[in-house]
């Protein structure tokens, strides 16, 4: 994934590190706004997940009850949050937006990442992917497959269910988890990162 962040354009980074190492859906992206992210946060950083977006509709409700969540942000999609803000010529409205109060365009901010990688002989991916490259991370760092599936609101699971509202030294400890992981490998996420990628 390291390969796949770094041969896109600078603006478009952010972006998909947060579909990457956070796994959220593409609508999801869409609708996240500069107030549901909290890098300050103590003791972990995190962003929160409240509403979706949807092509015809507009804003919309996650798409469960499980949606609606707090997704612990890591070390190394941090770096990308920090640097995504600074640029940014607003402070409130859409992070990833074209302008403050525009989301972003799927479809072209999707063949413009598909277009870099090609050109850069990388495989493209999706933001479906991008969830599964997470979930697949997330389960090799240690954390388990219960918590991942409520950092990644999915519904449906007796278990799951059981961990729908974590507490936030469970977020820090899943998210120390995925640092050490990242940080044990000899450039992040290029081994793990790049076949699931695929």
């Amino acid at each position: 994934m390291t390969r796949l962040l770094t041969a896109l354009p600078e603006a478009d980074r952010a972006l998909w590190a947060t579909a990457m190492y956070a796994g959220l859906r593409k609508g999801e992206l869409q609708a996240l706004r500069l107030d549901d992210l909290d890098l300050a946060r103590d003791p972990c950083p995190a962003i929160r997940v409240e509403r979706s977006w949807d092509a015809q509709e507009g804003i919309v409700a996650p798409k469960s009850e499980a949606g609606v969540r707090t997704v612990p942000v890591v070390d190394e999609l941090r770096r990308h949050l920090l640097a995504h803000k600074l640029r940014l010529g607003w402070n409130e409205g859409y992070l990833f937006g074209r302008f403050a109060e525009t989301p972003f365009s799927y479809t072209g901010t999707l063949s413009r990442a598909r277009r870099t990688w090609k050109d850069a002989k990388l495989e493209p991916i999706g933001f479906h992917e991008c969830r599964h490259s997470f979930v697949s991370l997330w389960h090799d760092a240690g954390v388990s497959l219960d918590r991942i599936g409520d950092y990644a609101g999915h519904s449906g699971s007796g278990i799951t269910n059981r961990y729908r509202h974590l507490r936030d030294g469970r977020q820090a400890e899943d998210a120390a988890l995925v640092n050490a992981y990242l940080g044990g490998l000899a450039h992040p996420l290029a081994h793990a990162g790049a076949e699931q990628a695929r």
